[in-house]
């Protein structure tokens, strides 16, 4: 039997704070079966690249 297997990082947008910073949660999906978390860091969204799904640039906020 083969199984999939997939992780996706994002951003949670509608749960942006104060100083503009937004939440990163991520989803892993086995045979269709997800869980989803959050990673306990927040991100600054000019920092995330959406196409890849990570963060950019060499910042220690990033």
């Amino acid at each position: 039997m083969k199984s999939t297997f997939k992780v996706l990082f994002f951003l949670k947008r509608d749960k942006q704070k104060t100083n503009g910073a937004i939440p990163l949660f991520c989803r892993i999906t086995v045979d269709q079966k997800e869980a989803r978390f959050g990673m306990k860091t927040d991100i600054n969204p000019a920092h995330w690249d959406v196409n890849v799904g990570k963060a950019t640039g060499r910042a220690k906020e990033v």
